[in-house]
């Protein structure tokens, strides 16, 4: 049993995206394990786990572009770029271009925050 916030982390830093589109079909059983994973990490990124004060919805895109990702960071495009490429950043090829999560946003200035420290 994994509990479904691990599932999250597992998927998005993991790797098991990937995992998944290589190993898709070889094995029923491995896709749906991969498939729960997927899911039951969606429903805890998604569920509405509630607070003291209503928060203000978030301007922003749910996706943003690495030159939006650069200037929220304060580095250029190409070493947003880097970053994807290097894996410490998770983003999706999408339309010929790399999207990023603002979750993976998030994730990526904190790791950049503990390595100043």
């Amino acid at each position: 049993m994994v509990p479904p916030e691990m599932a999250r982390i597992l998927w998005h830093h993991g790797g098991l995206d990937d995992f998944r589109h290589r190993v898709r079909g070889r094995r029923p059983d491995l896709d749906a394990l991969l498939e729960a994973l997927r899911a039951a990490g969606e429903r805890w990124a998604s569920a509405d786990r509630g607070s003291v004060e209503a928060e203000a919805p978030e301007a922003t895109p749910e996706w943003l572009s690495t030159s939006e990702v650069a200037s929220r960071v304060g580095l250029t495009t190409r070493a947003v770029v880097l970053a994807i490429g290097e894996k410490r950043l998770a983003a999706e090829w999408s339309s010929g271009r790399w999207m990023v999560s603002r979750e993976e946003l998030e994730h990526f200035k904190a790791a950049r925050a503990g390595r100043r420290t």
